[in-house]
């Protein structure tokens, strides 16, 4: 069949625009979720104390850039542009604004404006004083401490310093001395201290002792309070004295080698009379801490102390180091923290108890 050859000519021009029409751009990729600077602000620095701070990226792809865009970073501290970290030691006292910028491997970008506080310290000087301190002076001892730690005090944290007396305390002269687990307790003249161990006795049983203090510079009579009884130990006491002049005392015994540690409970209503005896009070078997809901409470050693808050005493039993005198020796004995659960001592307590 004949075909015109101008239509032929005029389908192959078409055929030849239509294809030149598609496809002949590509299309860029995606950037990936938007990029954004999630931390909000900077914490305050302090002079001459370490300064380190993380910001935090959302969005965008890694691996990231970062870079003060504007402004200044203060005197001596940098960022680190592949971690984010703003750190240094600084040292002059100065409030910097400046501006962060994350760059992600796309090409995204976003910034974020910061101000950082650089506070200055006030001066403390230490010095050893001999004797009782002059009035209007605070004194701060520690026991066996360590050196003074200025992050501690900058956090407001109790930082101890080492105390001219070593010990404080020194055991009376005997065959054992050994005196550990100090428990001060306010009274109107001053502190009762009780504290356990061997305080110059003729056995290794730990026992409990007090005794008064006005400023733990000097000290009273000593009495033993709780002897060990029935028990090879008794140790580890918590006291507490509530409104009415009674006092409430937990402590932890050990019946013989081979057993493991029980709470035991104390009362006394004036200091002087523990469970029902003029001090000092022989402990019996009668005054452990029953725990009947608990299923492994014969299996579990409960080393520690107690938290006691009104007429509710509650245990805070957790992993506590024991230090055997002229040894160097010292275990640590973890006690796994379960829910909740009521106990009972075998002998009467005017108290609800809840052991942790």
């Amino acid at each position: 069949m004949w075909r015109s050859p101008i239509l032929i000519g005029v389908i192959w021009i078409l055929v030849i625009l239509e294809s030149n029409c598609g496809g002949g751009a590509s299309t860029p990729p995606p950037l990936g979720p938007k990029l954004s600077i999630a931390t909000a602000g900077l914490v305050d620095g302090m002079v001459t104390f370490p300064y380190s701070q993380t910001m935090q990226a959302a969005g965008g792809v890694t691996p990231f850039v970062w870079s003060v865009s504007s402004g200044n970073l203060p005197h001596n501290m940098t960022l680190h542009g592949n971690t984010a970290n703003i750190s240094g030691t600084p040292d002059t006292a100065q409030l910097d604004t400046f501006t962060i910028q994350v760059k992600d491997t796309k090409g995204q970008t976003a910034v974020q404006s910061y101000t950082l506080n650089i506070n200055s310290t006030g001066l403390a000087q230490l010095q050893s004083i001999a004797g009782q301190v002059p009035a209007g002076t605070v004194e701060i001892q520690g026991v066996s401490a360590g050196p003074f730690n200025p992050l501690s005090w900058q956090e407001d944290t109790l930082n101890w310093v080492p105390d001219v007396r070593m010990p404080m305390l020194s055991a009376l002269a005997g065959a054992f001395q050994n005196i550990y687990s100090p428990w001060p307790l306010e009274q109107a003249s001053g502190w009762l201290l009780f504290y356990g161990g061997w305080d110059g006795s003729s056995t290794s049983n730990d026992r409990v002792y007090q005794v008064p203090s006005p400023d733990f510079l000097s000290f009273g009579n000593r009495i033993l309070v709780i002897d060990h009884g029935a028990f090879l130990h008794v140790n580890n006491e918590n006291v507490v004295q509530l409104p009415d002049g009674s006092m409430h005392m937990i402590c932890t015994t050990t019946v013989d080698q081979s057993s493991n540690d029980k709470p035991t409970y104390f009362s006394s209503p004036d200091g002087s009379i523990w469970n029902g005896s003029s001090e000092p009070y022989r402990a019996q078997l009668s005054d452990v801490v029953s725990i009947p809901d608990d299923p492994i409470f014969a299996a579990t050693d409960y080393n520690g102390g107690t938290c006691c808050s009104g007429t509710t005493i509650v245990g805070c039993f957790t992993t506590v180091k024991v230090f055997t005198a002229g040894t160097a020796k010292c275990s640590e004995r973890p006690v796994p923290r379960r829910p909740p659960f009521r106990a009972q001592a075998q002998s009467s307590i005017p108290a609800t108890m809840q052991m942790t």
